[in-house]
């Protein structure tokens, strides 16, 4: 008889990630997104604000939070922020698109073409700007490996999914990283320098794209793009160190001894 408890017992020990996660999207986002999640492997549920602010986030069991698409139509409660906090708290991990970048950051620009003041999160201490368009095809260019990006195209060119940014200022290192650029035009809108297009958080368990990714979802840099975020929010544990890599041969052998069959592990949360 297979010992399947011990199985998950050592892979846990080692912080194996889920292969699949349960996604709840939050926004108006279109069947495109949930194609390409769903090609990835994930499973995904709309979500109204009102079902965040009830405690579905957490009751539900979502291992990660999709948001955008609304933050432009709509000022997010103080009760939909203490959810979602505490749903990042319990372990969750969160991917926001275009406008949903706007609750992970502390204040915002003079460019910015929404509301300002709209509630925030302010788990990036710098301000957000712009939304505006920029042009179609933007190149966007990958400043280094990282699992959010492994497949994407460098530069990532993806027509109107890629025409829409928001720009980024004050951010710091410590809390977040960027992993992609994009450059602006020299408009009042997008100044002639380089902003962030991906960022990864450092202290909270987010990737935010800062582009209108949604609208050419099923591109295929842009699928991969939204499967890897979740992926990688999905699998990551900000209170314990990375993992040692497994010794070569050892997933076969477990795989021998135990037989992982059609077994879907899940990540241990932390509190």
């Amino acid at each position: 008889m297979r010992n399947t408890s011990l199985l998950i017992l050592f892979l846990a020990s080692i912080g194996l990630p889920a292969s699949a996660a349960s996604v709840a999207i939050v926004g108006s986002f279109g069947a495109n997104v949930h194609t390409a999640l769903s090609n990835g492997g994930h499973t995904t549920t709309s979500l109204s604000a009102m079902d965040v602010e009830d405690g579905d986030l957490l009751s539900g069991g979502y291992d990660v939070l999709l948001y955008g698409r609304s933050f432009f139509f709509a000022n997010p409660s103080l009760a939909f922020l203490g959810e979602v906090d505490s749903f990042m708290g319990a372990g969750g991990g969160m991917v926001t698109e275009w406008d949903g970048a706007g609750i992970l950051f502390s204040g915002f620009d003079s460019t910015y073409r929404h509301d300002d003041s709209y509630n925030q999160l302010g788990y990036i201490s710098g301000s957000i700007g712009s939304g505006h368009f920029l042009a179609t095809d933007t190149p966007i260019a990958l400043t280094g490996a990282s699992p959010v990006t492994q497949g994407v195209s460098d530069p990532l060119q993806a027509a109107g999914g890629t025409e829409f940014f928001y720009t980024s200022s004050g951010l710091d290192p410590a809390e977040v990283e960027v992993i992609a650029t994009y450059t602006g035009n020299g408009s009042a809108n997008f100044p002639a320098e380089d902003f962030g297009a991906i960022l990864v958080g450092q202290q909270k368990n987010f990737v935010s794209l800062m582009f209108d990714a949604q609208d050419n979802a099923l591109d295929p840099s842009l699928s991969r793009l939204f499967q890897n975020a979740v992926t990688f929010v999905d699998g990551r544990d900000l209170n314990s160190p990375t993992p040692a890599p497994l010794p070569a041969g050892l997933p076969l052998l477990l795989a021998g001894l135990f037989g992982l069959g059609g077994l879907k592990l899940r990540r241990n949360r932390f509190v």
